[in-house]
């Protein structure tokens, strides 16, 4: 692996958008490149992937994420593998229990048990057509080609323990700060020798929204400090016990998770962004929660910081965009630093 890398996932509302971001990730060197599922939002995933196969050669693609509530695991293991069939570069699979994507359509997220029974049965399906689903056997008749990676969205300790058990990648929402890396990187290693594997065989992808770069003091850190709203929301809405957090933090970043609006998921209105930035300084938690989750500041601010999180293990990053031009300045540094 190089000294760091980034995946890319988006929103799209158009497919020029799509293609017009797809584009510029691909030249900058991202890894990977996911579509949002989320209905009430975005361009329908699977039709999106599809136009996108026809664009994209280098890296693969795939949802980012899916999940057992709204998209049946028949349906969602012949999409794949459909998909794998057109998609030069590749494709994975990333699920997870259903954030936008399910409460955007009056419904709940799944629970982890739903989640651990829909990827047992998309990883039989994608590997032997077959799966039992309530005493009955469903099956698919497109194989796909190649392997798919599953990877398991993780926002707690107890999802965590279930991707280091049963996917083959992580999308780690739990933050990259040096108090929280080091019991992450220990769960990981103690699950995957429990069940046979290697720590090192699980790709690990840490959410950090995006890698900002700007070299006006403090511009970065302010364009991206209302992503904390976001991660607070993800963090806290099962409760935030085993997702290492100080007792002093837990009842601001319960508020301010509380307070994000997820009909506005990924692309917030401009008065959302302030209120989100005066709500988490109001609440006391908002360096906490800048020094957790986000990468932003003057070139060698984030060169620092990214050096800092490559000595502790942590390489990959996952990025939402929504227009093609946030990512450039920070893609281009990882491209140096890499190159």
């Amino acid at each position: 692996m190089s000294f760091c890398e980034v995946e890319v996932t988006t929103n799209p509302s158009s497919i020029g958008q799509l293609l017009d971001i797809a584009r510029t990730v691909e030249r900058l060197g991202a890894v990977q490149f996911g579509v949002w599922d989320s209905p009430a939002l975005c361009l329908d995933p699977w039709v999106a992937l599809g136009v996108l196969s026809g664009h994209i050669a280098d890296i693969p693609i795939g949802v980012s994420v899916t999940n057992p509530v709204t998209r049946h695991v028949v349906v969602t293991a012949n999409a794949i593998a459909s998909l794998s069939h057109v998609a030069r570069g590749g494709v994975y699979l990333g699920v997870g229990t259903g954030d936008s994507g399910v409460y955007n359509l009056g419904g709940r997220a799944g629970t982890l048990a739903d989640l651990r029974a829909f990827v047992i049965a998309v990883r039989e399906l994608l590997e032997s057509g077959r799966t039992e689903i309530d005493g009955k056997t469903r099956f698919i008749s497109v194989e796909p080609r190649g392997r798919v990676p599953i990877h398991l969205a993780a926002h707690g300790r107890r999802s965590l323990e279930l991707g280091a058990e049963l996917a083959d990648g992580l999308i780690l929402g739990l933050g990259h700060s040096a108090d929280v890396v080091e019991p992450v990187m220990n769960i990981i290693a103690d699950v995957r020798g429990r069940f046979g594997g290697r720590a090192e065989d699980l790709v690990l992808t840490w959410n950090s929204g995006g890698i900002v770069v700007d070299e006006n003091p403090g511009a970065a850190v302010a364009a991206a400090e209302w992503l904390v709203a976001s991660f607070a929301h993800h963090f806290s809405r099962f409760g935030l016990q085993g997702k290492f957090v100080p007792d002093k933090y837990h009842a601001g970043i319960r508020e301010l998770g509380h307070a994000y609006d997820l009909r506005r998921h990924g692309n917030a209105f401009s008065h959302q962004i302030d209120d989100y930035r005066e709500l988490a300084e109001k609440l006391g938690v908002r360096d906490y929660l800048l020094e957790r989750f986000v990468i932003a500041g003057t070139r060698a601010e984030v060169t620092t910081r990214l050096e800092a999180l490559a000595g502790r293990g942590v390489r990959r990053f996952s990025a939402s965009v929504s227009d093609a031009g946030e990512i450039v300045p920070g893609l281009e540094l990882v491209n140096d630093l890499a190159g």
